[in-house]
């Protein structure tokens, strides 16, 4: 078993980053003081309240942030959905089981973060116009969340587009929200954001099943964006794109020293692989 949770979504949310790195048969079991009960049990003992084991998350402190996607290591603002009065487009691109750094959303900015059903769920950008918000989406889709969606909140809470219409035709321009469109930092930085190089890690490599010890690791980093790719049998787990040697050397040094003693650094320009070598020089470390 991996993990204890109060929440059964949390429980849940954990089963489908386990299922994303190998193992499809997990599955969620309930316990009240030492003995298994149903889920359904659990949802109504959830929904009373009862005292509640105290909650062992499968994954340690996410780290602190980085650099995004363009090289700029300026701070992300952060803010939570209630502090915003009015009515905005945003555009969803996260959902976690615990508050995570903006460096698991590429350092994007401003985030919003709201949360619900024991998530917390983060979006990005807050916009008068929906055409803005879906070229956000658009943009920060091509930067590695391609899930991402827009979506529309008012005082702090998600409505329809029906409720949003009602809105301002009611109140007109005065229903909306300041607007602070999504930045990724400045697009004339050197290092790999002038270059087209980015470096990532690739923190494991397997013909069969992960090993429970290094899926434990593996899916502590989940929250990073890994990325699983399939090469002549063996499945490939790859965390990245650092725009830096040195950061990227930061990460795969942290992840041998929790196990995964493998792990080491893959350079690409403009999705082409080449030699470390050549791509430090063409960053500038």
């Amino acid at each position: 078993m991996a993990g204890l949770f109060k929440k059964i979504n949390a429980a849940n949310l954990a089963k489908n980053e386990i299922r994303a790195i190998g193992y499809s048969d997990a599955f969620v079991v309930a316990y009240f003081n030492g003995e298994r009960i149903t889920l359904s049990q659990a949802r109504e003992m959830e929904g009373a309240g009862p005292a509640l084991a105290d909650e062992g998350q499968i994954s340690p402190d996410a780290p602190a942030a980085s650099s995004g996607p363009d090289g700029s290591t300026a701070p992300a603002k952060v803010f939570k959905a209630d502090e915003i009065k009015g009515l905005y487009y945003t555009v969803q691109v996260g959902a976690f089981s615990r508050e995570v750094p903006p460096s698991a959303m590429y350092n994007l900015s401003p985030l919003v973060s709201r949360q619900v059903s024991g998530l917390v769920k983060y979006t990005c950008g807050i916009y008068s116009s929906r055409q803005e918000a879906e070229v956000a989406k658009d943009k920060i889709r091509t930067i590695g969340i391609s899930d991402a969606f827009v979506t529309i909140f008012h005082n702090g809470q998600p409505i329809s587009g029906e409720q949003a219409q009602q809105i301002i035709d009611e109140q007109g321009d005065a229903a909306f929200a300041s607007d602070v469109p999504v930045s990724t930092g400045s697009s004339g930085g050197g290092g790999g954001a002038a270059t087209g190089v980015e470096y990532q890690v690739q923190v494991g490599a397997y013909a069969e099943e992960v090993p429970v010890k290094d899926a434990q690791i593996i899916l502590s980093l989940s929250n990073l964006g890994i990325d699983v790719k399939s090469d002549g049998g063996m499945t490939k787990y790859v965390v990245g794109g650092y725009k830096s040697y040195r950061e990227a050397n930061e990460f795969k040094n942290k992840v041998i020293e929790q196990g995964l003693g493998s792990a080491f650094i893959v350079a690409y320009q403009n999705g082409q692989k080449i030699d470390i070598a050549q791509a430090k020089e063409l960053t500038g470390d």
